[in-house]
């Protein structure tokens, strides 16, 4: 489930449950540089039990078991939904015993769907951590110690956790299984490569390869990164903005107070320009409300750029603006939120919702900071 969310005044929440959905919008097609990363793959055999506590019984759960086959490719271009990991697995995980007559105590979800898996690798051979999601894009969470093995090596893995049910009762959920890593023929982009080549929407190229991010949005530091897909289709790099003032604004299409901001960001940015401050109004559009953390689809994303496009960047988010933005506003997180970034990439302020005076306060922001 998403976590719930406080009503904010002139800002939206997201709502509803997460399905275990995925975007059908394709990956992006515009790569730069050329991928060169040698990569991995991953396998994983993994039982679930269920045990109910005496209430939960008394409501007409029963313990039980099932079971899932998991099978994914390495990626690179997410950083942001596991900074701690050293490998990321996106890939299909199927059920293969126990749906009807356990799983579906506990879940409406399909048979079939998306996760991601991460480990943490330490380089003194030490035990590491694995990381699992069960939604495309979303955060990975931390679930227990894994000890390390050599590639086609079967490695084992256990965890658990006590869970309230909304009928009354707990429900101890314990994981034990394995998974084996091995090597992929597959080539990855190294996305911590500046681009190179001008961009076909014209956005600048300046990154300097010289900043660096933990994916943990502060006052003070570097905004964290990210690579995301353009209207030109290409995928553009947050960093490239380097050298002008910059507001990160993360939006949903069916938020009003995000089309509102939006709507006003020419004026806004306008009134900046004749302040004398170079700066550019960067929108991270989401799959909507109830799914912030897939991507707009294609007649959703259309529609924005023709209503508020307006020559500034719109990128579809693909996670980011979730992963990096909810864990600094906590159960008090809404749309829009956006951060005021300076020309060396920093975090200047971060904010949330919209009213008439949101863009003249960004640009009192701004000229309080070059006045320093």
């Amino acid at each position: 489930m998403l976590r719930p969310m406080l009503l904010l005044l002139l800002a939206c929440t997201t709502s509803g449950s997460s399905p275990d959905a995925t975007s059908d919008t394709g990956f992006p097609t515009g790569q730069d540089p050329e991928p060169t990363l040698g990569s991995t793959t991953l396998s994983t055999e993994m039982t679930w039990t269920l045990d109910f506590d005496d209430d939960a019984e008394a409501n007409g759960f029963e313990d039980c078991s099932y079971s899932r086959s998991y099978e994914g490719q390495q990626f690179v271009d997410r950083p942001w939904l596991c900074p701690a990991c050293t490998v990321t697995y996106d890939g299909t995980a199927v059920m293969t015993e126990g749906y009807d007559d356990c799983y579906a105590q506990i879940s409406s979800s399909g048979a079939e769907r998306t996760e991601n898996w991460g480990f943490t690798w330490n380089d003194d051979g030490g035990a590491g951590l694995v990381h699992r999601s069960g939604l495309e894009n979303w955060a990975l969470g931390e679930l227990g110690e894994v000890q390390p093995v050599a590639l086609d090596e079967s490695f084992e893995m256990s965890w658990s956790s006590e869970n309230e049910l909304s009928d009354g009762g707990t429900m101890v959920l314990a994981a034990t299984g394995t998974g084996t890593e091995s090597a992929s023929d597959v080539l990855l982009v190294d996305y911590d490569t500046p681009r190179q080549d001008p961009y076909a929407c014209g956005w600048p190229t300046n990154n300097p390869g010289t900043l660096a991010t933990d994916y943990s949005l502060s006052y003070g530091a570097v905004v964290p990164n990210a690579r995301l897909e353009d209207a030109c289709g290409e995928l553009v790099d947050l960093w490239d903005f380097h050298g002008r003032y910059l507001v990160v604004d993360i939006a949903q299409p069916d938020c009003g107070p995000c089309k509102s901001m939006s709507a006003a960001a020419p004026a806004g940015l306008q009134a900046i320009a004749d302040a004398g401050y170079a700066a550019n109004a960067l929108t991270v559009l989401g799959g909507g409300l109830a799914t912030p953390y897939l991507e707009p689809d294609d007649s959703t994303f259309s529609g924005w750029l023709g209503a508020y496009g307006d020559g500034e960047p719109v990128l579809k988010d693909r996670g980011w603006g979730y992963a990096v933005f909810q864990p600094y506003w906590d159960d008090d997180f809404g749309y829009p939120t956006f951060a005021i970034v300076a020309p060396d990439m920093t975090v200047l302020s971060v904010e949330k919702g919209y009213g008439d005076a949101t863009w003249a306060e960004i640009l009192d922001t701004i000229a309080a900071h070059a006045a320093r």
